[in-house]
């Protein structure tokens, strides 16, 4: 008897300790009707697609405890034959992945399989750490407040966030570097893959060398793009990083005649704005995106410096940068109010409370203000007004758990590794990235006159990755790296600010056409169309029936100017279409959401050829010989095309299409 309790009771033992595992396995389901906006992808793309969570513990170290939901999504190759798996690594702490997994089905990378995931605790993945951060952020960036009075509100906002997570019962020690390796090792092993190709980008690239570090067993080969090495102070070089770059870019500037005459020293010009602003912020003109803001949007010395620091990661913006600096320096608002979305979009890409989670547990403890202070000493005014990275000393001050230890990097090895590196990047530059490839023992390749993120460089970054992946034994060729140039800065803009308001927000996925004044110049534009082609059907066949007798006085009628008024008015919308899509494949989209190029000035002469029509018109219209034999419905139509193309004419003058500034 005492045999079979002994034994009934050692059964439940065994069942009580397997019951948690079993319960908290890993699971992972994938279907295409789970990826985000599926319904607008091809049936071809779409068997392409899988994407679903994967279910984890909250921390591996006890599986029975709270779940988490890891967002992924996997493409298959064209040939639909899976093989050679490489999983993508997005930066942050606090990015995600998932909303650009469209752009992975061109197969930049080649025919293989992608791997995407959001990390714990960010973008799609569940639960989120305090999305509210992102906005909270951003209104404290554009209301004017001075460093001190901004950090104030970020450390209110961040403690509010610590609470609220410890009293929902979050281990915070549980969303950080070594969590999300354990999420990968995880992930790995739902797909069925025994080994797989990594790639990393910014903090990514911190990921995929604690991968290397602790699973190099499972690698076939590492990318490593612009990287933040494991043991990289997160703040105290911040400054002197930012700093960095924008003397090169300086420099670059001086080298062309046009930028130096236009814009001098770039970098006094940049400390001249800066003071200024420090002084009394710049207040930006409601219009565009800050039109919906009931408080005065105003830019203050730390949100300058932040949007400046911004601007050097994307070698997109570089040629727009010094017109920038110096229209701030010229106390132009108006620049900044067509990039107001451009920047609460990148404010809210981040998920804050995942970066705190990360950074003020792994890497604030071991870094200081000291540090901070020492490296950007020679540069006060910029050390004073650094708020985007620096706060996070204040910020992290209040986290209540903190790593005993600073991570550790990978040694060498013999995993087959590439590391690329921006030559302008102003967050982790260059010595940063040479450092690691050495360490390691990896393929070094530097990307001149580039920011962050060498893979976005379509003609000579992402190649060289595509080869390496394809073939990880042979070192790539960097030839193209040789052939670069440096941007050729913009030193004048036609500022029409209407338009520009318009291209920023198609640019930030706003319904334009719902504007009453944009859908009323459309109906007003096609009645004019429609006219016109009736006219010159008409024209047409009285010429070909009575040759010389239709001709003459045909100037003199006033369908003939208003006609022509129609077309050219109608023509003003299909040239700046034109231009912008012409503009758009060498032009930053930042750029054009402060003005078009000056190319694009012969786009006003097309209005005021309408108005000069619209004058002719109403003159014929009035006092033309034919006016006693024209039929009624023809004047009343005359009329109607006349008040049309006056009315097109207001309208144009709003969005500055008929006296644009040339600044």
């Amino acid at each position: 008897m005492r045999r079979h309790r002994f034994a009934a009771f050692a059964l439940a033992t065994l069942i009580a300790l397997l019951t948690p595992v079993a319960q908290s396995a890993p699971s992972l389901q994938l279907r295409p009707d789970l990826c985000p906006d599926g319904a607008i992808l091809t049936t071809q793309d779409r068997a392409r697609v899988r994407c679903g969570f994967l279910r984890l513990p909250e921390n591996h170290a006890t599986p029975s405890g709270r779940t988490i939901e890891i967002a992924v999504a996997v493409i298959e190759p064209k040939s639909n034959i899976p093989g050679d798996p490489v999983v993508m690594l997005h930066g942050g702490p606090g990015g995600g992945d998932m909303q650009n997994y469209r752009y992975r089905l061109n197969e930049p990378l080649g025919a293989r399989t992608i791997v995407m995931f959001d990390q714990r605790g960010a973008g799609r993945s569940r639960p989120r750490l305090c999305p509210e951060l992102g906005d909270a952020i951003f209104q404290a960036s554009v209301r004017g407040l001075s460093a001190d009075a901004e950090t104030g509100e970020m450390v209110i906002a961040h403690n509010r966030c610590h609470d609220r997570l410890r009293a929902e019962k979050f281990d915070l020690t549980a969303y950080n570097t070594d969590a999300t390796v354990a999420d990968m090792e995880a992930l790995r092993t739902a797909l069925g893959f025994n080994r797989w190709k990594v790639y990393g980008v910014s903090y990514g690239s911190a990921v995929a060398l604690a991968y290397l570090r602790d699973h190099a067993d499972r690698l076939n080969a590492l990318a490593l793009d612009s990287v933040y090495p494991l043991d990289a102070p997160p703040a105290s070089n911040a400054v002197a990083n930012m700093m960095r770059s924008l003397k090169v870019l300086s420099a670059a500037c001086a080298a062309q005649d046009a930028c130096k005459t236009r814009f001098g020293n770039l970098e006094e010009l940049f400390f001249k704005a800066t003071r200024q602003l420090a002084q009394e912020p710049l207040e930006v003109p409601a219009m565009g995106a800050t039109a919906a803001w009931t408080d005065a949007v105003k830019i203050s010395a730390p949100a300058f410096m932040t949007v400046v620091h911004q601007m050097l990661y994307d070698d997109g913006a570089y040629e727009a940068l010094p017109y920038l600096i110096e229209r701030v320096a010229a106390r132009d608002g108006e620049v900044f109010a067509l990039l107001v979305n451009e920047f609460q979009g990148r404010a809210t890409s981040i998920t804050h409370g995942q970066y705190a989670a990360v950074e003020c547990y792994e890497r604030f403890p071991f870094d200081s203000r000291d540090a901070y202070e020492f490296a950007s000493g020679p540069w006060p005014l910029a050390r004073d007004n650094m708020t985007l990275l620096t706060r996070h000393f204040d910020i992290c001050g209040n986290w209540s758990v903190k790593a005993v230890a600073p991570m550790e990097m990978p040694q060498r090895t013999t995993v087959a590794t590439l590391v690329l590196a921006g030559g302008w990047d102003p967050i982790t530059p260059p010595s940063y990235s040479k450092t690691a490839a050495e360490r390691i023992g990896a393929h070094y390749i530097e990307l001149p006159f580039h920011g962050h993120g060498v893979r976005a460089d379509k003609t000579c970054g992402a190649p060289m990755l595509r080869a390496f992946l394809d073939k990880p034994d042979l070192a790539p060729d960097s030839s193209c790296t040789r052939r670069r140039s440096p941007p050729d800065f913009v030193t004048s803009l036609v500022r029409a600010p209407s338009v520009a308001r318009e291209l920023s927000s198609i640019a930030n996925g706003l319904d334009f056409m719902t504007a009453p004044i944009v859908s009323s110049m459309l109906a007003l534009l096609a009645f004019l169309l429609v006219s016109a082609t009736i006219w010159a059907i008409i024209a047409l066949t009285r010429i070909a029936r009575t040759r010389t007798k239709a001709v003459a006085g045909f100037w003199a009628r006033p369908g003939t100017p208003l006609g022509l008024a129609a077309v050219a008015l109608t023509a003003t919308p299909v040239a700046a279409a034109a231009i912008l899509a012409g503009s758009a494949a060498s032009l930053s989209p930042i750029l054009l959401m402060i003005g078009l190029p000056i190319s694009s000035i012969a786009l006003f002469v097309l209005p005021w050829g309408g108005a000069l029509c619209i004058v002719w018109g109403g003159w014929a219209l009035i006092s033309g010989q034919d006016r006693a034999d024209r039929p009624t419905a023809y004047t009343i139509h005359l009329w109607l095309v006349f008040l049309a193309a006056a009315m097109v004419i207001a309208l144009f003058v709003p969005f500055g299409l008929l006296l644009p500034e040339i600044i």
